[in-house]
């Protein structure tokens, strides 16, 4: 699988390489519409690369606000777990103690011991 991935990968730069050795032409880009001095030219591999990279971002982004309730749960799992972990070991430890029963005195009428 990972050898596959880097296959992918390999290909995808050699497609993004010939687009921007292809595509050096500068395109003006305006931030005004209403005032067209403030224009920056710039190649289109780099306006293009930049919305793929403001995209990626964008969607790291949304992915992690997203997952944001499972974090929650694993951290919250997590917890649990160590506390029960520790009360396992608290257990085992404990295992042979016999714990401390409180003596009863016979009498003759045995019901009647076990309220006192």
């Amino acid at each position: 699988m990972a050898f596959l991935r880097w296959i992918i990968g390999f290909a995808f730069t050699v497609v993004i390489t010939a687009f921007a050795v292809i595509n050096r032409q500068p395109i003006d880009i305006y931030f005004n519409p209403l005032d067209e001095t403030q224009l920056i030219s710039l190649p289109v591999y780099a306006v293009m690369l930049g919305s793929l990279a403001l995209g990626f971002v964008f969607g790291a982004f949304i992915v992690w606000l997203n997952d944001g309730k499972i974090r929650r749960e694993r951290r919250k799992a997590r917890k649990e777990i160590k506390i029960l972990e520790k009360t396992v070991s608290e257990l085992n430890e404990n295992r042979f103690v016999v714990p401390p029963t409180r003596e009863v005195k016979e009498t003759k009428a045995p019901a009647l011991a076990s309220r006192f």
